[in-house]
């Protein structure tokens, strides 16, 4: 099987605040990890929401800037859904069987900036408008890493 589970899903949206006030203060979701970071030297933050007793994550982000990525994605897409991620054991393969299906990925390499998780985007569904993201967690108690983070943001930039 290519997929072992749903990772996480993420959002791309012009009020953070918001959105992760509903999670967590309506739905139960924890805060497990906060981002501050400069993509092509513009701001913006995420926070990572976790349902607890379960391995399943909500990631939250929002440009501080008018040309920041995330802000261009609002503004051309609306605030919502952004991708859904899914875990495999071996990105490699799973890279290599979706590109024999056709599917398209942002970036011609894997992103892995050392810190135990190896991803990649795929172009949007032309049906949905839905980024898929394959994920490999080489380390079980790592949530995100900021660089991993940043790379992928910036090959959705133009989408």
């Amino acid at each position: 099987m290519l997929f072992k589970r749903l990772d996480h899903i993420a959002f791309r949206v012009d009020d953070l605040k918001t959105v992760v006030d509903f999670y967590t203060k309506q739905l139960g979701f924890q805060i497990v990890q906060e981002l501050e970071m400069e993509i092509g030297g513009s701001p913006a933050i995420s926070r990572v929401l976790n349902l607890p007793g379960t391995q399943f994550f909500i990631f939250v982000d929002q440009g501080l800037e008018e040309e920041n990525i995330i802000s261009q994605w609002v503004k051309k897409h609306g605030s919502g859904l952004h991708h859904m991620a899914y875990l495999v054991d071996d990105i490699e393969a799973a890279a290599a069987q979706l590109k024999k299906d056709g599917t398209r990925f942002t970036t011609e390499e894997i992103i892995d900036t050392g810190g135990g998780l190896r991803q990649l985007f795929t172009y949007p569904n032309p049906v949905t408008g839905i980024i898929t993201e394959i994920i490999q967690r080489d380390k079980k108690d790592i949530f995100f890493v900021q660089e991993n983070v940043v790379q992928l943001i910036k090959s959705t930039e133009g989408l």
